[in-house]
């Protein structure tokens, strides 16, 4: 045994002495990966870092030659890592996404698909592990072309460009140009290096995301079938719903002020005919299946957390991606707002569909698949729970100023309410009373209003941070004001009010933040500090309005 472990030791050495010389070094790193591989299944790194002594660390005193070489093998590597990742059924493809993600700047900056928004690394990295479900496995035949730029010593000028078939039928075209630059780091007394991704631009036919280009699909050969369709592209989007819309419901929604929900109607009955996906941006690969049910849910909560911005009509548009006897495919982009903060920024939603007309002889058109697609610059998560405080208190305030008893204001809790919201009021120290839902609390606020009759609730105070990252369970505080009202926009102490806690807890089917429980503090004095949010119209906890 020792003698076999000897003769394996001597053979070893001179391969570790001959891996730091540089030739060989290259062509031990570099593998020669320009060639398509028949075994599609193994994970080649893009590019090893490569490890240099202190002495050789300036990229600028390489030879044009080796340099030449250098960025050659990489982009020969980093072209078979994307197209052997550019379907989730091709094995071994996440492996291949991270080699991707391996060489990217840290402040690198993506473009995709002419969207406005400009991604960072994290974004990016969400759109390649999103983007790979919606196409057929890769396969040796898969056109695909990359090419390398000349460029000065120290930055990566390529494309890589591929035809995938989508899994809807159809021919797609992506592009990349890519921009890398070479970075140099010391690690552990060593310097390595390589190149590394600063700028990605990403085109093509793009059908889940950003600006739709049929000219990079095989779509536009259908024009005959999508000439008839042309009132459907209308920014309304009234014309395309009246295809499976009642005509009793065609304009029953008001479309500026919050999103349609009519359209739904057309659903295809049978269950087994309908298929619903909604992304979750915690889930890496796969979108979940939704029942119908579970779709409507998530849609009411979705349009309660988001809103067409004020003021804009034309926040709906619709693409008609293909359309033959067999059907229609359609991507529906709503520019939407979240919470109750009016300058808040918009971000595009995408809703991609499939109609068909006579499904079991219906004789009609019906919705028999749908899928929210991702948008990977947003947290869903995160945006949801950085707006529910304010959402909230939007309501709470609007509906106080709107009731003529102030405790029925509570009945908006039902909006944020799946499982019945208990809460604990305190009437002093000694006395904290229990409700079991809503409506006892309000009985309990109704014994609180003739206990401080001759108090006003004027304000509301909030200053917990809120702090990230968002978390399936949270809580959140505000302090309401009683007492004397004051006429002063940023009053100061000494308050007399009341603390709220509320509990709250993330559902993952409807992607939202549900109140669960609410403490309710003693009447006590409070800080004002804060934001305070001033009530114009006053009721007097004895049911008289006073303002």
């Amino acid at each position: 045994m020792l003698k076999r472990l000897f003769w394996f030791l001597v053979i070893l050495a001179p391969i570790t002495v001959l891996a730091r010389n540089k030739t060989n070094r290259l062509n031990s790193i570099l593998k020669d990966v320009g060639k398509r591989y028949m075994v599609q299944d193994l994970p080649e790194k893009v590019l090893d870092d490569e490890y240099i002594a202190r002495s050789n660390a300036l990229w600028e005193t390489e030879s044009d030659e080796y340099v030449k070489e250098f960025k050659k093998k990489w982009v020969e590597s980093l072209t078979q890592n994307i197209l052997w990742s550019s379907s989730i059924l091709n094995l071994y493809w996440g492996d291949r996404a991270k080699n991707i993600m391996s060489v990217e700047l840290d402040d690198m900056v993506a473009n995709i698909c002419d969207s406005e928004v400009k991604f960072n690394r994290v974004q990016f990295d969400r759109y390649i592990y999103k983007q790979r479900k919606y196409y057929e496995e890769v396969t040796e035949s898969t056109p695909y072309s990359s090419e390398l730029f000349e460029s000065d010593k120290s930055s990566l000028h390529m494309t890589f460009r591929i035809e995938l078939t989508h899994r809807m039928g159809y021919k797609t075209t992506i592009t990349w140009n890519i921009m890398a630059r070479i970075s140099t780091v010391m690690v552990e007394g060593d310097y390595i290096r390589n190149f590394r991704m600063a700028n990605v631009t990403i085109g093509g036919g793009c059908t889940e995301f950003g600006v739709v280009n049929l000219n990079h699909t095989d779509l536009l050969d259908r024009e005959n079938a999508l000439q008839k369709l042309k009132k459907e592209t209308n920014p309304e989007v009234k014309a395309l719903f009246d295809l499976f819309t009642p005509s009793y419901m065609k304009y029953y929604e008001d479309f500026e002020h919050k999103i349609p929900e009519v359209w739904m109607q057309g659903f295809e009955k049978s269950p087994r005919n309908l298929r619903i996906t909604v992304c979750d941006q915690r889930e890496r690969h796969q979108s979940p299946r939704y029942s119908e049910n579970q779709f409507r849910s998530w849609y009411k909560r979705f349009g309660q957390m988001w809103h067409p911005k004020k003021g804009d009509k034309d926040y709906i548009k619709v693409q008609v991606l293909e359309a033959n006897d067999a059907g229609i495919t359609t991507r529906i982009t709503m520019r939407l707002q979240i919470g109750a903060n009016e300058t808040a920024p918009t971000y595009d939603f995408d809703f991609k569909m499939g109609i068909q007309f006579n499904v079991g002889g219906t004789n009609r058109w019906t919705i028999i698949w749908l899928d929210v697609l991702c948008q990977p610059h947003i947290d869903f998560m995160e945006e949801n729970y950085l707006s529910m405080r304010g959402l909230f208190m939007k309501e709470l305030i609007s509906t106080y100023e709107e009731e003529d008893n102030w405790y029925t204001a509570l009945n908006v809790l039902k909006k944020f309410e799946k499982d019945p919201i208990t809460t604990s009021v305190c009437f002093r120290p000694a006395d904290v009373r229990e409700a079991k839902n809503v409506d006892d609390t309000l009985k309990l606020f109704f014994e609180l209003a003739k206990k401080y009759h001759n108090s006003t609730v004027w304000g509301v105070f909030t200053n917990d941070e809120l702090i990230l990252p968002a978390e399936e369970k949270h809580t959140f505080s505000v302090r309401f004001a009683l007492g004397h009202p004051s006429t002063e926009d940023n009053p100061t102490e000494p308050i007399v009010g009341t603390r709220w806690e509320f509990q709250i807890q993330w559902d993952k089917n409807d992607q939202f933040y549900y109140i669960n429980h609410i403490v309710i503090g003693c009447v006590d004095r409070i800080k004002s500090d804060g934001e305070f949010m001033q009530i114009r119209r006053r009721i007097n906890l004895g049911l008289q309005v006073i303002g």
